[in-house]
């Protein structure tokens, strides 16, 4: 496994965010992903480290940010009917109002 440098977050832009771990699912597979401790940003859960790390490093600019929403929350419905995990319900539900709510401002704004 290669070890990659972690880009700076990029929602607000903090320079060092950290790989965590967890476990999932039934058989309690190890996952990692990226998380910002300055704005809690995640990226998402991967088997792999390098996985998580690239995943993290591709992610789309805050100019995108309904796109990267919708695909998050498409993740992690997903992710929550596989492992029926409330993490992930809570996640998909939050993404969801996050959605709603960039949705009325822009409404609004028209």
């Amino acid at each position: 496994m290669s070890e990659f440098k972690l880009l700076s977050c990029p929602f607000c832009g903090f320079d060092a965010p950290f790989i965590c771990t967890s476990r999932y699912g039934d058989m309690q597979e190890l996952h990692y992903h990226v998380h910002c401790g300055k704005c809690g940003s995640l990226g998402g859960h991967h088997v792999e480290k390098d996985k998580a790390i690239e995943a993290w490093n591709t992610r789309k600019p805050m100019e995108n940010i309904m796109e990267q929403l919708m695909e998050e929350e498409l993740s992690t419905t997903i992710k929550a009917n596989m492992y029926n995990d409330e993490y992930f319900n809570g996640r998909a539900d939050g993404v969801g109002k996050a959605i709603k709510i960039i949705e009325e401002e822009n409404a609004h704004k028209k």
